[in-house]
């Protein structure tokens, strides 16, 4: 009733059996992540590494690539094993929305991330005659082939000066946008080794500006904060 197939995949004409590769063929090969270069090995089709920046997948995309110590993940990735390193500096791996399939061992050495945090929210402005546009609210964590995190609220407008002769000429501060909140960090993988973090953290809210005298010089207190993004979401189904 069940056929269990030479390439690694296990039919059935009477049950419902998902095939393998939903839980990661492994062909994108071996992979280990530097902060400032990468290795990859035993994958199929063009896995390879393209350049110390940039992986390329079995069918030749752009599946991983790198700014600064931070990797970021460009496409779903099937991994035979991934290891974020930490041998030279921290590293982090961003996986930008996409399902992360690790056919053996994920390793996270200490001081690693592997996170889809969602963004800052902007900064009000402080308080001044043409203090008179919305902080911005921060990007949700992104979203790939799983949906995106919310964007954070925009800060609230400064309160309008009025027009009398005795009456100030300035707009009030303005209050901070609200964080974006985290994205989804899907993992499917046989083994994790977790000596690092893995996260979906929302974004922090920007600063309220501070208000501004009227009449005599001085400073008034700013608006709130605006107020930090809510976590996402972290899956982990174990092969």
């Amino acid at each position: 009733m069940i056929e269990f197939n030479s390439d690694g995949d296990i039919t059935s004409g009477d049950f419902l059996l998902e095939r393998t590769r939903l839980f990661g063929a492994g062909n994108d090969g071996d992979v280990v992540l530097k902060s400032n270069n990468c290795t990859v090995s035993g994958g199929s089709g063009d896995a390879a590494k393209a350049s110390s920046t940039s992986i390329k997948d079995e069918n030749d995309g752009s599946v991983c690539t790198r700014s600064g110590a931070v990797w970021t993940m460009q496409g779903d990735w099937y991994c035979k094993s991934l290891e974020i390193d930490s041998s030279v500096a921290a590293t982090t791996l961003v996986t930008n929305g996409y399902r992360l399939f690790v056919q053996g061992t994920l390793t996270i050495d200490s001081g690693c991330v592997i996170h889809n945090d969602g963004t800052a929210g902007t900064d009000g402005e402080d308080g001044g005659t043409d203090a008179t546009n919305n902080a911005g609210g921060g990007a949700g964590g992104a979203g790939g082939s799983l949906a995106a995190g919310t964007t954070g609220a925009d800060g609230g407008a400064g309160g309008s000066p009025t027009s009398g002769a005795e009456d100030g000429t300035n707009y009030g501060g303005e209050g901070g946008g609200g964080g974006g909140t985290g994205g989804i960090v899907f993992i499917a993988a046989r083994t994790i080794v977790n000596n690092g973090t893995i996260r979906s953290h929302g974004g922090a809210g920007g600063a309220g500006g501070d208000g501004v005298g009227s009449g005599d010089s001085g400073t008034g207190s700013g608006p709130d904060a605006g107020g930090a993004g809510s976590a996402g979401s972290v899956i982990h189904i174990q092969v």
